[in-house]
């Protein structure tokens, strides 16, 4: 693995662990995303010049933007904010990108906020229409759903956000959309800092880490995930030399989801299943199995995880509940399991 001096001298600092794999949560202090979510901030409001963020969506110039927060106990914050859009597909394809905010890390300090942590990732809707937001909730879910998996997975908030445009072209608009916690602060709550390298190795990782990642995205129907080129992934390490975790995100183009991009680029079994394609292997049988049976353990709670959220229709609920119970029942027939995956 390649080495970076200042990158040891940082893990130096960090207390090592054992060889065995113990993922810790332990949370930088009040951060703007543990605000969020800790006071329940669940309806927000965006005024930005979204005709200049149009205009300019292949510059990495930020945009000046206000956003006014409302909690559920009716407590109200406007911070000033800097926007810029972000992704690949759908910074160029969707009705209004995915967003970056850049937080003023003054105002951050002066509410009392730690300020080291002042970036975070929006997700919304890719297009103006019903059917593009419960996607975009099937989404949020995928994120839910490996939380009970693991601790070493993105943490999310979702909120009610109405996006109102200063410029000339006058809009308004309301939906759902959800943050995603900052990469730095999760490896600050694991305990580590983020490696960012192309060409990782699977030899290179934490093994239960690249476990987990392959059976959740084979759950979910995810084929987008690259370890070599560092795409749809995050590494951390803990310690000089220590294995890297593996952190997967950005499941929108996952079966699971199914967003109106997906359609004709994935394999219909007989029985009207769309078809899982395992990026990855496995050490061998003993690996598959014993990563199989964290997941059987909390199929309950990811079953049930979505069964009272009211936004998702039960048309989609009904449509992620077949897709999730057709890889439950794979796990329980351990030569078909081994048959398909090893």
């Amino acid at each position: 693995m390649r080495t970076n001096p200042i990158r040891s001298l940082l893990l130096s600092s960090l207390i090592i662990s054992s060889s065995a794999f113990f993922v810790t949560s332990v949370k930088a202090s009040n951060t703007i995303f543990q605000h969020l979510v800790e006071q329940d901030y669940s309806e927000m409001t965006l005024e930005l010049n979204f005709d200049e963020l149009f205009e300019q969506l292949k510059s990495e110039e930020e945009h000046q933007a206000q956003l006014i927060m409302k909690s559920k106990g009716m407590v109200e914050t406007a911070l000033q904010v800097k926007i810029k859009p972000r992704g690949v597909f759908r910074r160029y394809n969707c009705e209004i990108p995915p967003l970056r905010f850049n937080f003023s890390k003054k105002e951050l300090e002066a509410v009392g906020l730690n300020a080291e942590y002042d970036k975070l990732k929006l997700v919304a809707p890719c297009f103006d229409d019903s059917e593009s937001e419960q996607q975009l909730l099937k989404e949020y879910w995928g994120y839910k759903l490996y939380n009970e998996i693991t601790p070493a997975s993105f943490q999310v908030h979702l909120v009610r956000i109405t996006y109102v445009n200063t410029g000339a072209e006058q809009f308004q608009k309301e939906h759902w959309a959800f943050f995603i916690e900052g990469k730095d602060e999760l490896a600050h709550r694991l305990g580590g800092i983020v490696v960012d390298q192309y060409g990782t190795l699977p030899t290179e990782l934490e093994p239960n880490s690249y476990q987990q990642t392959m059976l959740f995205n084979y759950m979910i129907g995810n084929e987008d995930w690259d370890l070599g080129a560092n795409r749809n992934i995050t590494l951390v390490q803990v310690a000089e030399d220590s294995p890297l975790i593996l952190v997967p995100y950005d499941f929108d183009y996952s079966v699971f989801v199914s967003p109106s991009y997906l359609k004709g680029s994935k394999h219909i079994d007989a029985q009207g299943i769309y078809e899982r394609v395992l990026i990855g292997q496995f050490e061998g049988l003993g690996a598959l199995v014993q990563t199989a049976e964290t997941f059987q353990q909390a199929e309950q709670l990811i079953i049930a995880s979505f069964e009272d959220f009211s936004p998702l229709s039960q048309e989609h609920k009904r449509a992620m509940r077949r897709y999730l119970q057709d890889f439950f029942s794979l796990l329980e027939n351990e030569k078909k399991l081994a048959r398909q995956l090893l």
